[in-house]
């Protein structure tokens, strides 16, 4: 890339910056293809985005965010419609892997700036690498097909990928009768594969996955599980991504079946989140046991949200919502069933908090009704909630729709709810536009809306002993993506909406990211669908961009009303444990202040010793035992985490 343009495109960008005293647009750039997946390194010092491409486009396009620079996407003679870009901090490509094969695409970062790929796939049927070839090769694939999960690790110094695990495609009979677990006829518009996300690698080199399993299946083509009852079960991957140690536990039972949904970890603490669904007595969702409590003979479908340890172990389980219809659904007739979304879009933690960002809607039959039990355990029952809507058959309704956002204290308690139903006239889209992000002392929730009139949106914050307050959001006739700005209590501050126009079921604007750039500047990152018109200006009418095909944007923002705030917003802090191994005590070193607290955890997450230290105070070790663990550091300038062994 030329240096001169790139440090040009800079300056403009800074300049305009400089003379900018209130919220507005500053830079923006489309690029050809969709993305779906924005994912920031630990460290932000690196981004990971997947596209997908036109395959009848051209033989390269451009992926430069600042200026022009072309990707080639015809390579020994095959032509490529999907990819893994790497960028530098100054989003400068650092890296390509171009694959065709397979589905939504999974990425977790590693500190050498490696990225870990998991492929999960959309087909039923196993598939070669010889059919989809990849750029760079994978070496060592541990199987001679693809198949349900896919997982390499792509180096974009040595231009490799390294196949890590993979775990076959299974040929489940749908429908089987008695069936009296997890219903697939529910589960075929559970999740989408935008939201779809099990891997993580935490501790810098343990990579997890929660893999479904749903028949005979294998783990790289050598360790076979088989499903109990004809259920469905969850199979927990742990790979050691530096001695290749690989360990795998079923997690089911033979009476009821589960569906995950999402997991998610935290950079700074040993814990990883995860949502899925279960249904059916004496099934336990986790490796150490734990079960939702349910009634004898239970049927619903059971949404929930669980805090465990690196090594499995439950913290807390907690429900956040619970359906089924009242028709049979263990006929084969497809007139007794409904059908459902049920998207967890974001899991994360800020302040010991965590935060779920969920919708979910029901299309149910004519005469069928919904029963949904809400956090609290109140039950409701739906009919015709959305009798109207001009794409359904006669025979189909939405029985219910609702998006959440819930917040749930570190002992797994709901502490608050914020909510709206909507008229779900897009069921049969399978990606919402609903996300969640952590932007500075603020969460940003994303929604997406289409209003023939002006029209107003009614929240309402359920608060943990159930009592409601509403707050009326106006919105403008058209279409649009508004960001609705909230403080950590789910208190409404401000939305900005980003309009765009285009023909409905063809086209819109979604969002992939919202995120500080370079510590006072505000990026969107996200896509403009099929013939779509939008300025991405929140603030000002501006220039239109049009679109023919999918196409993805970054939109740079100042904005001083998010980074004005008093709150001193910490980040990750590097720091360094020595000696390492250590047998009576370590020492800290790192810019983390004169004072900090620190925790030690062992391998299961459990908290051994804690307190505060200054400079070059030690540690005492004496009093642990022989093994690895985890030290958590948290001062006013920062924090992290770091592994030390004792010997």
């Amino acid at each position: 890339m030329c240096r001169n343009t790139l440090f040009l495109a800079l300056l403009f960008f800074y300049s305009q910056f400089l003379f900018s005293q209130e919220n507005q647009l500053v830079y923006k750039k489309v690029i050809p293809g969709s993305s779906f997946r924005f994912v920031p390194s630990p460290d932000s010092l690196g981004y990971a985005i997947t596209y997908q491409w036109q395959s009848f486009g051209t033989p390269s396009v451009d992926i430069g965010v600042w200026s022009e620079i072309p990707q080639n996407l015809v390579l020994d003679g095959t032509t490529f419609t999907r990819g893994l870009i790497l960028y530098d901090f100054n989003f400068e490509p650092t890296g390509a892997t171009l694959i065709n094969a397979l589905g939504s695409q999974d990425i977790a970062w590693l500190p050498s700036g490696q990225a870990i790929i998991n492929f999960n796939r959309e087909s039923d049927f196993n598939t070669t690498p010889e059919l989809f070839p990849t750029i760079p090769t994978i070496d060592n694939y541990p199987s001679p097909t693809y198949g349900q999960n896919v997982f390499i690790r792509y180096d974009p110094a040595t231009e490799t990928n390294i196949g890590l695990l993979n775990f076959s495609v299974s040929f489940f009979a749908e429908d089987q009768e008695p069936f009296n677990g997890y219903n697939h006829a529910v589960d075929w518009l559970s999740v989408s594969n935008k939201n779809y996300k099990n891997t993580v690698v935490v501790s810098d080199s343990i990579l997890i996955s929660y893999v479904l399993l749903d028949g005979e299946q294998t783990l790289n083509n050598s360790f076979e599980f088989t499903n109990w009852g004809g259920q469905v079960h969850l199979v927990r991957l742990e790979l050691n991504l530096n001695t290749n140690e690989l360990t795998s536990q079923q997690i089911g039972s033979s009476t009821g079946s589960q569906f995950l949904s999402r997991v998610e970890s935290s950079p700074n603490m040993p814990f990883l989140w995860r949502a899925g669904i279960v249904r059916g007595n004496d099934t336990p969702i986790s490796i150490s046991g734990a079960e939702l409590e349910m009634a004898s003979n239970d049927s619903l479908y059971h949404v929930y949200i669980t805090k465990e340890s690196i090594t499995g172990e439950t913290e807390w389980l907690t429900e956040l919502y619970a359906y089924n219809n009242l028709f049979p659904d263990t006929a084969l007739s497809f007139d007794t069933k409904i059908s459902v979304r049920n998207h967890i879009n974001n899991i994360l933690n800020k302040n010991d908090n965590t935060y779920i960002s969920s919708t979910f809607s029901a299309l149910s039959h004519d005469g069928d009704t919904l029963l949904f039990r809400n956090h609290l355990g109140q039950d409701n029952s739906y009919i015709d909630y959305f009798p109207s809507s001009p794409i359904l058959p006669e025979q189909l309704h939405i029985s219910y729709s609702e998006a959440s956002l819930y917040k749930i204290d570190d002992n797994g308690n709901v502490t608050g709810k914020l909510s709206y139903t909507y008229d779900a006239m897009n069921f049969f889209n399978r990606n919402p536009r609903v996300s969640l992000y952590d932007v500075e002392d603020r969460l940003a929730w994303v929604q997406s809306y289409i209003a023939l009139n002006d029209t107003t949106i009614v929240f309402t914050l359920t608060e943990s002993d159930g009592s409601e307050q509403t707050t009326n959001l106006s919105l403008p006739a058209g279409k649009g993506t508004v960001i609705i700005w909230l403080d950590e209590d789910l208190s409404i501050l401000n939305q900005w909406i980003i309009p765009y126009q285009h023909n409905i079921g063809s086209g819109g604007l979604s969002i992939n990211a919202i995120l500080p750039y370079r510590g006072d500047t505000l990026l969107i990152q996200g896509m403009l669908g099929y013939n779509t018109s939008s300025d991405l200006n929140p603030f000002a009418e501006t220039e239109l961009i049009t679109t023919e095909s999918p196409t993805s944007f970054f939109a740079f923002y100042s904005a001083p009303e998010i980074f004005t705030s008093t709150e001193k917003i910490k980040s990750p802090t590097n720091f360094k444990v020595y000696p390492n191994p250590s047998s009576v005590y370590i020492r800290v070193s790192g810019a983390y202040g004169q004072q900090a607290n620190f925790k030690i955890f062992d391998l299961s997450g459990r908290i051994i010793q804690s307190g505060n230290i200054s400079q070059n105070e030690l540690i005492s070790t004496e009093n642990l035992n022989s093994g690895m663990y985890m030290l958590w550091i948290d001062s006013e300038n920062g924090g992290g985490t770091a592994k030390f062994v004792v010997e």
